[in-house]
């Protein structure tokens, strides 16, 4: 069995944070601009929008709580997102794009996102509801089915249309598999000053390749609970991949009246399991 390892980067966030950075070892993207691919007829038509930095992804990431994410999505859907811009006194509705694939028209998904439906990458979505005449940017998001059928696929709206390239065509087109977490492991006890380093392992136990989705968060010591970064990792058929996340405890925890008695915890949110590891901190 081969081994593959890889070192999260998402960045760490303090407080309820409602954007942060997404591992890039997963989900098939396009970030180029391109609203002149395809053209839908429409008695309403809209100049200047563009749709870009298209992503296909098994799941979502997203904030669940105040103060946490988790991951959003069954094994038999996957998701589009793209961020979407235009000028807002010619910007059309949010139900006006879709998704065309495979000769089948899907219509964006407006519950798709967490509380306030913030993405984790992709910050505020898309909406036009205030009718405000400035640029309107935000993310529109459409479930397919996993894997999706067609050759080809596009984002279109009237007057206009984005195709995705072949690369994210055939992400879409992969069935679904299955992940088993081998290890997922932090120091019994740090000093301070000291990171606490805590890593995991993934194994894709099903016959296709796959992307491994999860969230991570944190608690303790001075903060109840916060947004620790996404994880997405690609994971070949009946191969393994491993990730690290370090976190430096400094002076900040010594502000305590329990001094003696801290400690801090690391959370894994994936869809199979919920896994939390203490760490000690000693003075």
């Amino acid at each position: 069995m081969n081994r593959r390892r890889y070192l999260g980067s998402a960045a760490s966030a303090l407080g309820i944070a409602v954007a942060g950075c997404l591992d890039q070892a997963g989900s098939a993207s396009d970030d180029t601009n391109d609203s002149d691919d395809e053209t839908t007829p429409d008695e309403t038509t809209f100049a200047g929008v563009e749709v870009g930095n298209v992503r296909a992804t098994p799941e979502l990431v997203a904030m669940n709580t105040p103060d946490s994410i988790g991951t959003f999505g069954d094994s038999d859907e996957q998701y589009v997102v793209a961020t979407v811009s235009a000028e807002g006194s010619s910007a059309p509705e949010y139900g006006a794009f879709e998704l065309d694939a495979g000769g089948t028209t899907h219509s964006p998904d407006e519950d798709a996102g967490g509380m306030n439906g913030h993405l984790w990458t992709f910050e505020s979505p898309y909406q036009t509801r205030f009718g405000s005449n400035d640029s309107t940017e935000g993310w529109i998001a459409f479930t397919v089915p996993k894997p999706l059928d067609g050759e080809s696929a596009a984002i279109t709206w009237p007057g206009g249309g984005r195709s995705l390239d072949s690369d994210a065509v055939d992400y879409l087109a992969r069935p679904p598999t299955e992940f088993e977490i081998r290890e997922f492991t932090a120091p019994d006890s740090v000093e301070v000053g000291e990171e606490a380093t805590v890593s995991g392992t993934v194994e894709n136990v099903g016959d296709v390749d796959g992307t491994f989705v999860a969230a991570r968060n944190r608690s303790g010591p001075w903060v109840a609970y916060t947004p620790d970064g996404a994880l997405s990792i690609d994971v070949p058929a009946g191969e393994t991949a491993t990730w690290e996340r370090s976190h430096t405890v400094d002076e900040r925890h010594l502000d305590r009246e329990d001094g003696d008695n801290l400690s801090m915890r690391f959370h894994l949110r994936c869809r199979s399991d919920d896994l939390t590891r203490k760490v000690n901190v000693e003075i």
